[in-house]
C-alpha cells in the first residue's frame, strides 16, 4: 500500500524528473551526456513544501521526442527549468502526467533506490537521477523547523559535492 507521504514524495520526484526519453546515445551524438543528480533529502524537502509543478504534453521537435513540458520548477534549484521536456522515465516514453506518475509509483513500489529519466533543455538531453526517500526523517508533519533543518543539511551536502558543481557547469 502506498502512503500519502509516499505519494507526496512521488509527486516531488515527478516534479524533479518528469523525465527520460528515446535519445541518441552520447557516442553517436559526439558529445558527453549531461546529468543532474537530485538527493533524497531534496525530494523530501520539496514534498514537505507541498510544491506541485505542472506538466503539459508536447509533440516531438527536431531530435527531441514528444513528452511533457514541466512548469513551476525553475526556482527550485534543481537544474531543471520551466519548459524543459521530460520524454521518458526509466526508459519508458512519457506522453502524459498520469503516465509519468504511474511509472514513478511502480518504481517506488519495487523499492528502486533511484529513478532515472531524461529532461530536454534547449534541444539537449540531460540524464536526471533522483534518489528515492524511503526512510522518513523523524519529523511530525506539522514540525516545519524539523523539515527545514533537513533541507539545510542537504544544501550543505550539495555545496561540498564536486559532482553537483560539474553538473551545474555543464548546463
Amino acid at each position: 500500500m502506498v502512503s500519502v507521504r509516499s505519494v507526496r514524495c512521488v509527486l516531488g520526484s515527478f516534479a524533479v524528473i518528469a523525465s527520460a526519453s528515446q535519445w541518441v546515445a552520447p557516442s553517436q551524438a559526439g558529445e558527453a551526456r549531461r546529468s543532474i543528480h537530485i538527493t533524497s533529502a531534496t525530494v523530501l524537502c520539496l514534498a514537505q513544501q507541498g510544491l506541485q509543478p505542472t506538466g503539459k504534453p508536447v509533440g516531438a521537435k527536431g531530435k527531441r521526442p514528444a513528452g511533457i513540458a514541466v512548469f513551476g520548477v525553475s526556482g527550485l534549484g534543481l537544474g531543471v527549468r520551466d519548459g524543459d521536456v521530460v520524454t521518458d522515465i526509466l526508459g519508458q516514453p512519457v506522453r502524459s502526467v498520469a503516465q509519468g506518475i504511474a511509472l514513478i509509483i511502480a518504481a517506488r513500489v519495487s523499492n528502486r533506490a533511484t529513478i532515472e529519466g531524461t529532461v530536454w533543455h534547449a534541444m539537449r538531453p540531460y540524464t536526471v537521477t533522483v534518489e528515492q526517500p524511503y526512510a522518513m526523517p523523524d519529523c511530525s508533519a506539522e514540525d516545519s523547523d524539523c523539515w527545514k533543518s533537513q533541507c539545510a543539511q542537504d544544501k550543505k551536502t550539495k555545496a561540498k559535492s564536486p559532482a553537483s558543481s560539474r553538473a551545474s557547469e555543464k548546463r
